[in-house]
């Protein structure tokens, strides 16, 4: 379970904590229910089909964004008050890959500063951003 094993071992993400799942196929589904286990809140996905989207809540997602209709990282701000604590990346393309790193790296709601630090782990090597 190489999704889960990203959020429980490598990001130990702790109780409380966001965390936002980018990709919800295989490895995002056992990473959202890996952050629900841990006592994640909010746990949020993104990903831009919706068959796999229905499946997140199922697997802990409390809130899901389609990327294709909506602006995954104005929701991910509100929803976090303009940051959120994980970023697990289970993407393949370079488009997602880009659309991740954005929401990696947006500044605090209401703030004028750069980017707000957040950890994103892909798969044993967690990334510091």
């Amino acid at each position: 379970m190489t999704g889960a094993g990203a959020v429980m071992n490598t990001a130990a993400v702790r109780p409380g904590q966001s965390v936002v799942v980018w990709g919800a196929g295989g490895v995002g589904l056992c990473a959202l229910a890996g952050a629900s286990i841990l006592g994640a809140a909010p746990v949020i996905a993104v990903d831009i089909d919706d068959d796999k989207l229905a499946l997140t809540t199922r697997h802990g997602a409390e809130l899901v964004v389609n990327a294709r209709t909506q602006d995954p990282i104005e929701v991910i701000q509100t929803a976090t008050g303009g940051a959120h604590g994980i970023l697990v990346p289970t993407i393949k393309t370079a488009d997602d890959a880009r659309m991740a790193a954005d929401a990696a790296f947006f500044p605090p709601l209401g703030s004028r500063s750069t980017a707000f630090p957040i950890r994103a782990s892909l798969g044993r090597t967690p990334v510091h951003l």
